[in-house]
Order: C-alpha cells, then sequence, then structure tokens
C-alpha cells in the first residue's frame, strides 16, 4: 500500500524483485505516474489506503482508509484492468459515508480502516480503526457489495483502541495490534 500516492503497487515475483524495479501492478490510480487521492469509482477510486491482504483465490482486499471502506481487486494479475468487484463498509462502489465515517456505526459500516486479513477459511477481517474494533465478515457473505458483519470484535471484551494491525497465526488464531491501549490482543480460531 503507497497511503500517500493514493494507490497499490504490485510485483509478480518477490523473489526477482531488485532495488529500482518497477512495479507490474497499480491499483487505484490509471497509471504508475498518477498520484492524487480519489473518491470512489468503479475504476478508480483509492483515498490513502493503509493495508492489503489477499486470499486463496489470488483476489486483492485493500483498506481503503479514506474512504471508509474496503475493495477488493479479483485476481489483479490476470487482468490488465484493475477495478474492484466488491465494497465491504459502504452500499456500493461509488458511495462515501458523507460525514467521513463519524456517521452512525452498525455491522455494515466502516470508519477509517487500516488493515485486512483473511482467515483461513476465507472471512475477511477488518480493523475498523475509527469505530475501535475489528469486524468480521464471513466468507459467503462477501457476494454483494455491503454486507453485514458476522461478528464484531472489540470493548468492552478486548479493550481495543485504534486497531492497526492484523495477523493470523500457523493455529488460526487472530492477533490485533492495538496501538491506542498499548496491547496486542489474541483471539482464539474462529472468533464469534
Amino acid at each position: 500500500a503507497d497511503t500517500l500516492n493514493h494507490r497499490v503497487l504490485g510485483w509478480r515475483d518477490a523473489t526477482r524483485f531488485a532495488n529500482g524495479a518497477r512495479a507490474d501492478l497499480v491499483v487505484g490510480q490509471p497509471d504508475l505516474f498518477s498520484t492524487g487521492p480519489n473518491t470512489p469509482s468503479a475504476a478508480t477510486g483509492l483515498w490513502q489506503p493503509s493495508g492489503v491482504a489477499g486470499d486463496r483465490a489470488g483476489n486483492l482486499y485493500v483498506a481503503d482508509t479514506g474512504n471508509h471502506r474496503v475493495v477488493r481487486y479479483p485476481r489483479p494479475f490476470d487482468s490488465r484492468v484493475q477495478a474492484p468487484d466488491l465494497v465491504v463498509g459502504q452500499p456500493h462502489l461509488t458511495a462515501r459515508d458523507r460525514n467521513q465515517g463519524q456517521g452512525e456505526t452498525s455491522e455494515s459500516s466502516l470508519s477509517a480502516p487500516m488493515a485486512v486479513a483473511v482467515s483461513p477459511r476465507g472471512d475477511l477481517v477488518v480493523a475498523d480503526t475509527g469505530n475501535h474494533r475489528v469486524v468480521v465478515f464471513a466468507a459467503g457473505s462477501l457476494v454483494s457489495h455491503g454486507p453485514a458483519a458476522a461478528a464484531l470484535l472489540g470493548p468492552p471484551e478486548a479493550l481495543l483502541s485504534s486497531p492497526a494491525g492484523l495477523a493470523f497465526d500457523a493455529a488460526g488464531r487472530l492477533w490485533v495490534a492495538s496501538p491506542g491501549s498499548n496491547r496486542v490482543v489474541q483471539f482464539p480460531p474462529a472468533p464469534t
């Protein structure tokens, strides 16, 4: 995630990467030379992306922090056109919370998400930073825009404050970096 250039860059082969190598992929901008912030659209539209994750099918999930959403790019290395096919946190791809994430908090809204991860069973997990929680979207719900969360993790159970990092370990446990509460919190596999 190239946050301040409002884009995500990708290289096909990490083992052959060399300093200064030109990116093979750009999402969020029309080309490698554009860098302005974008409001949501069907083709571009990233604004301060801060986290990325891939799933087993090769799809790319991007935490589009400034647009208060997560977008999915289907198998981006297989296509010349980089357009998202799913949005989480907003009702459709061109929507942006007019209150800039300060509106109503619900099971389908996000506020400044900063990190994403995909669980071993394919669920999408989002650090909903502005709402001080982690939101889990079941794999089966990731078929239409604006899905509702299957689980919410956060206060008062875990005392999360501005969660900003997510990772799964080999046992399927979820680790959450919560800088606002100066801690890292571990959740068991398949949290509910």
